[in-house]
């Protein structure tokens, strides 16, 4: 078997397949590979487990595979629905939070995000994924009404704002500058507004989690510590996400965990993406 994530801390998903199997599969030949190989999967999505003539994609999928297939948590039928659960509340809300920490928060996207795919994939295959990975991440948090048509009065007044200051003309180099200084306080304020909505979700998971007080070893607890490592990481320009940890939560901070890519081959992209095609 041979498990494919993400080179680079910005997916939560490729974190917590990888901690799973360190955990949980000690005695099993899996091979960990951050070869970033999106090509194996038709949806662009990673991490990809390759198991003889089955691929599996995304970590719910992953987990529930490797559980069954080598009975690997004991649990009683009532936990066993409540770590499902709380895996898939994870991936609806704080995977919200993900989207705009690491694409939509644009000093965080321009900054760091977008950069980091010319290390882990061959040229020419870095630059579609972040486009693509941002377009996904502009769709999930619309549906939760980021930057979606179901704002707030304030928000909507500041949008509204926003666009007056770009429809004014300037007539001199001054005007231009007092303008930008105008719409850059706009655009702080928007990033504000969104930033507490992050902020609430986030809140709201962290007292799920610790009202079910599931193991740390479940497939769901797994998870979460993987958000919290991966929105926390020093790398972010913007680092709201561990600000606010760092004042409300201290106890959920974990150390950095690097990761070495291992970029998939130009060949090999080719052969699998020849293969997605045929």
């Amino acid at each position: 078997m041979s498990l494919h994530l993400w080179g680079a801390p910005f997916d939560a998903e490729s974190l917590a397949a990888a901690n799973f199997v360190a955990e949980n599969c000690k005695n099993i030949e899996i091979e960990l590979l951050y070869d970033s190989n999106y090509f194996l999967s038709p949806n662009g999505k990673l991490p990809v487990l390759v198991d003889g003539d089955l691929t599996l994609e995304g970590y719910k999928e992953i987990v529930n595979h490797l559980i069954n297939k080598h009975n690997l948590l004991a649990c009683s039928v009532e936990q066993k629905l409540l770590d499902q659960g709380l895996i898939e509340h994870l991936l609806s809300n704080l995977e919200v939070v993900s989207c705009y920490n690491f694409f939509l928060n644009k000093d965080n996207f321009e900054g760091y995000t977008r950069g980091v795919f010319k290390n882990i994939l061959p040229f020419p295959f870095q630059y579609m994924p972040p486009l693509n990975l941002k377009a996904r991440a502009a769709a999930i948090c619309e549906t939760a009404g980021i930057s979606s048509t179901e704002e707030s009065n304030q928000l909507r007044q500041l949008k509204e704002r926003e666009k007056t200051l770009r429809e004014t003309p300037t007539l001199s180099n001054f005007d231009q500058s007092q303008r930008n200084a105008s719409l850059k306080v706009v655009l702080d304020q928007m990033d504000i507004l969104t930033n507490m909505r992050c902020v609430s979700l986030l809140e709201e998971t962290i007292k799920l989690v610790k009202d079910l007080g599931l193991p740390k070893s479940y497939p769901s607890s797994i998870l979460f510590d993987a958000y919290i490592q991966c929105n926390t990481d020093p790398n972010l320009k913007t680092d709201f996400v561990l600000k606010y940890l760092k004042t409300s939560h201290p106890d959920l901070l974990q150390s950095y965990q690097d990761i070495q890519p291992q970029p998939v081959s130009f060949a090999t992209a080719v052969q699998c993406l020849a293969r997605n095609y045929l």
